[in-house]
């Protein structure tokens, strides 16, 4: 296996399960769509509801114009150079839990107002998929939930000069054969943090 790593300065740091990481402080969960959002995106609260999309009709609804969009189960779509060259002034793109399962391929590059990327647990779970996260020139912040990417075989972070953090949840891209981070500029460290395993 190789793996290619080049940046300019890192620090390696561990944190424990990724749906332990956001505080659960954030707004009542009691009615049902509270109770919906927190089995998709933890204690993580969609601004809006019409940035969820479920589906590709409510998919196709959405204005190009808008700044998050919220993957929700049992969305199947792909991301890709076509998404991101409708959706230029999007800032916030967020997959919620087990969405996107069986797609083979995720790529986001040039979208030059995103700067915050995140993707829950057991997302894009098909074998042998790249992940390429590219030109993205405002991107501070990629957060990757449990056994997601599990079975992809390339990774690529490339030309990210504000990226500050990565973090990874438990058994992500277990089967990578080449990963690949380079063009990080940024004036802070950057951090890529690993999830702690149990050895209970």
């Amino acid at each position: 296996m190789q793996r290619e790593l080049r940046w300019e300065s890192f620090h390696l740091t561990a944190f424990g399960p990724f749906n332990q990481r956001v505080s659960l402080a954030h707004g009542s969960l009691a009615d049902a769509n509270g109770v919906a959002f927190f089995l998709q995106f933890g204690s993580l609260v969609p601004p809006d509801p019409k940035v969820l999309v479920h589906n590709e009709e409510e998919f196709k609804a959405i204005p190009h114009t808008i700044e998050e969009i919220w993957f929700a189960f049992p969305v199947r779509l792909l991301v890709d150079s076509e998404f991101c060259h409708s959706f230029q002034s999007l800032k916030t793109l967020v997959v919620g839990k087990q969405s996107m399962e069986q797609i083979h391929s995720f790529e986001v590059s040039g979208l030059n107002q995103l700067t915050t990327l995140i993707v829950w647990e057991n997302c894009f779970r098909d074998g042998r998929g790249r992940c390429s996260i590219v030109d993205c020139f405002k991107l501070r912040s990629i957060q990757i939930g449990d056994n997601s990417f599990t079975d992809y075989s390339e990774v690529e972070l490339k030309n990210l000069p504000s990226l500050e953090s990565v973090a990874l949840g438990v058994r992500c891209f277990c089967l990578v054969a080449s990963f690949s981070l380079y063009g990080m500029t940024a004036s802070s460290p950057f951090q890529l943090r690993l999830a702690e395993t149990s050895h209970a």
